[in-house]
């Protein structure tokens, strides 16, 4: 039997983790179990037997796509399955996801609250 896989996963790079998680913490009011790394995701994901691990990120303005997406493919292991997300008001939402589409990521993280029923549609409708 395979290993398991955890489908839901949050990291950001080590220079973001930095300020993102403690920011978090505050906001959220609640303590995060790791720091944010990667490097503290694997660890984790050894510790409790995980094979592997879906990374979904969180674009919260559109000028973070490219950064992500970059960063995506950097992380990208037999581990670590990076999906790379987009804004909702990203006004080339669609040209993203062909360009996602283009360089085989199979999967994007879209928030579904904020991108309405029109993102969430352009988003399945590149995806199938």
């Amino acid at each position: 039997m395979a290993g398991a896989i955890d489908i839901h996963t949050h990291a950001f790079p080590d220079h973001v983790a930095v300020n993102a998680i403690p920011t978090l913490e505050k906001e959220g009011g609640i303590k995060a179990y790791l720091n944010g790394t990667v490097a503290a995701l694997l660890a984790s994901m050894d510790r409790a037997g995980i094979e592997q691990s879906v990374l979904c990120s969180i674009a919260t303005r559109p000028e973070h796509f490219e950064p992500i997406l970059a960063w995506s493919k950097a992380i990208r292991s037999e581990r670590i399955e990076p999906f790379p997300s987009l804004h909702p008001e990203d006004p080339y939402l669609l040209d993203h996801l062909q360009q996602l589409q283009a360089d085989r990521v199979g999967e994007v993280a879209v928030d579904h609250v904020a991108a309405g029923d029109a993102g969430i549609a352009a988003a399945l409708a590149l995806q199938h």
